[in-house]
């Protein structure tokens, strides 16, 4: 039987723009954990006839740009004060990271356009504050084609080895 295929995302970069390119695209990968594009499927109602029962027919598959990230309020080129600066604005965003498996490793880039949302401002005490947010992307974002790199290190492969 074929061992699984596992991949990991690795020196990532994401960035933002607001429309126009102005401010200049900004770079937060140092404040973000997690970042996903995640689908979901849209189902149309279409009614019930006389002659035929109610039924549903598919729709484009709608995606949310997910991040989970480190609040940080009052730095420079904060994350946190930009999508809260920014609430309702439409924005481009790109992911660049470098995909390693066993089998060795491509550069993946997507990107899209997306509406801006604020964060989370506080959270517990003594601990890291973080957040999550979700910007609606608007229409379907473009991923890859990967450029082939040098084979995956071992210590990228470590990162993909189940233990």
């Amino acid at each position: 039987m074929p061992a699984a295929s596992l991949i990991t995302i690795t020196n990532a970069t994401v960035t933002l723009t607001l429309g126009g390119g102005t401010p200049a695209p900004i770079e937060f990968s140092c404040q973000i954990s997690t970042a996903s594009l995640d689908p979901t499927a849209n189902l149309l109602p279409v009614e019930a006839t006389f002659c035929a029962p109610a039924t549903q027919v598919p729709a484009a598959t709608a995606y949310i740009l997910n991040l989970v990230y480190y609040q940080d309020w009052g730095k420079t080129d904060s994350l946190s004060q930009f999508l809260f600066d920014n609430d309702t604005a439409l924005a481009t965003f790109e992911i660049d990271g470098l995909v390693v498996s066993d089998a060795g490793a491509v550069r993946a880039v997507a990107s899209g356009e997306v509406r801006l949302t604020s964060g989370a401002y506080g959270g517990a005490a003594g601990a890291p504050l973080t957040a999550t947010v979700g910007l609606p992307v608007q229409g379907k974002p473009t991923i890859g084609p990967g450029v082939a790199t040098a084979a995956a290190s071992s210590d990228d492969r470590e990162a993909v080895e189940v233990g």
